[in-house]
């Protein structure tokens, strides 16, 4: 069984992952410092999955577990970042 992420872990956005190759179903928990963010089962894998991390989770292990029907265990663990702020958004404070 595989947790392949789609994007980087950043505070205040989406987090895109996907648990792959189980037998099903999946059940599939989400933690950030230890603290519970999403528990659900996945009946049809490849599980394509998103969870909302916290903007104030900045520097915390994001840990992603997944256990499928047969018992076989799969976890990752990420570190949360800070987005880019050149990557877009709205400017603050800007002059003509």
């Amino acid at each position: 069984m595989d947790i392949n992420n789609l994007n980087e872990a950043f505070a205040g956005g989406q987090f895109h992952f996907v648990v792959s190759d189980g037998a099903r179903p999946i059940h599939i928990e989400v933690y950030v410092d230890g603290a519970p963010l999403m528990h659900e089962d996945c009946d049809d894998p490849p599980c394509h999955e998103m969870v909302f991390i916290p903007s104030g989770a900045r520097g915390a292990e994001l840990w992603v577990v997944a256990r499928d029907a047969d018992g076989a265990l799969a976890q990752r663990t990420f570190r949360v970042g800070t987005p880019d702020p050149s990557a877009g958004g709205v400017l603050v404070g800007a002059t003509r």
